[in-house]
């Protein structure tokens, strides 16, 4: 019988670079899935919707709320300029998720030039409404498991604006009906 040493040598050759080639996959599959279960260990960020107008956007600016509210998953896609709370009802239908967090914000305007849900109410019929409908954004996100934040603006002292632009009583007005 005649053995050539070559093709022997090389097949022992081949399968070694295969065994060689099925331990590096191993180990790949094995760091692949090890990795996939720390990450999968973690827990999730807190997911947080943020519902407000311009002076709600304006704090995101400050850089000051992104240190506040560090380690959370934020969406400021329901904060827009010039809106009120009826805007945020239009925003939470759009949800697709349940947020941990809710943050309600509106200082008083009284309908957005893009997106206007109210009915030019002034006065006490505004502070009326908005009381309303923070309330149906509040019941919206009753369900055992979302914390609802409001935030008010800061109330201010009468300034010479207030002669000038007499809406701005009603704003204070409304964050005390809020």
């Amino acid at each position: 019988m005649v053995v050539d040493r070559g093709a022997r040598s090389a097949a022992a050759c081949d399968d070694g670079l295969m065994t060689q080639a099925i331990r590096w996959a191993a180990a790949a599959v094995t760091a692949t899935v090890a990795t996939l279960a720390l990450v999968a260990c973690e827990p999730p960020q807190p997911r947080v919707v943020i519902f407000g107008d311009s002076i709600t956007i304006e704090a995101k600016g400050s850089g000051q709320a992104s240190s506040i509210i560090a380690g959370y998953q934020l969406d400021w896609s329901a904060t827009k300029f010039m809106t009120s709370p009826c805007n945020g009802i239009a925003s939470a239908k759009k949800l697709t998720y349940v947020p941990d967090v809710v943050v309600i914000n509106y200082a008083g305007n009284r309908g957005s030039f893009q997106e206007n849900c109210m009915s030019g109410e002034t006065g006490r019929v505004l502070a009326e409404r908005y009381r309303r409908d923070v309330q149906a954004l509040i019941d919206r996100f009753r369900n055992g498991h979302t914390k609802v934040v409001i935030v008010g603006a800061p109330t201010r002292r009468p300034t010479m604006l207030d002669r000038v632009y007499p809406t701005a009583r009603v704003r204070r007005a409304s964050h005390r009906s809020a």
